[in-house]
């Protein structure tokens, strides 16, 4: 029974690393950005908010940062649609209702 666990969580690891990998190059090929609306925001509005949340990094150090902090620490960052609220308080909110 213990091997058949150990097995599962071997098996398990790397599969939610690869949906979290596909998961985040999807979003960033997505058109468009997550503060881009039917209004225009003034450049200056803009750079800050690609700073703020470090999209003005290229694609691998971002990736970089995302796992980093998900491996490392099991921090899922900050929530764009949300602002300013970490995405581990929403899991941990939501999930008790998504587990009933």
């Amino acid at each position: 029974m213990l091997r058949f666990i150990i097995r599962r969580l071997l098996v398990t690891i790397p599969t939610i690393l690869v949906v979290i990998t596909v998961t985040w190059g999807l979003i960033r090929l997505a058109p468009g950005n997550f503060y881009s609306g039917e209004k225009k925001i003034p450049p200056a509005i803009e750079k800050n908010i690609r700073e703020k949340y470090g999209l003005d990094k290229p694609w691998y150090a971002q990736y970089g940062r995302t796992m980093w902090g998900i491996v490392r620490h099991l921090d899922f960052g900050t929530s764009l649609k949300y602002e300013g609220q970490p995405v581990n308080g929403i899991i941990a909110r939501s999930l008790p209702v998504s587990a009933a």
